[in-house]
């Protein structure tokens, strides 16, 4: 798993075959690794926090190994808004209602 901007590794990403009920966690390195995953179709969701979650469809061969590799894109920020600090006072800047 990469930052798609960066192409930085991300370390920490969450990866899951949800059909399955298997999960790994990517390394330093953004590498991860499913041992033993039935042949055929499956899908693979990858979530880490400040990101994108893609959900990727991958047909699983029978025998030898499959390589995913993914690039994350950054989720879009939340814009900020004001919020009244108390039904009479000034609005508070940059509170996420």
């Amino acid at each position: 798993m990469t930052d798609a901007d960066t192409g930085a590794p991300l370390a920490g990403t969450v990866v899951e075959l949800p059909d399955l009920v298997r999960v790994a966690v990517t390394d330093d390195a953004g590498r991860y690794e499913l041992q033993r995953v039935a042949s055929g179709p499956q899908h693979l969701i990858a979530r880490m926090l400040a990101y994108g979650e893609p959900t990727l469809h991958a047909l699983v061969p029978g025998t030898g190994t499959l390589v995913i590799d993914v690039a994350l894109h950054p989720a879009p920020r939340p814009e900020p808004h004001s919020a009244a600090n108390n039904t009479t006072g000034p609005p508070v800047r940059a509170a996420f209602a």
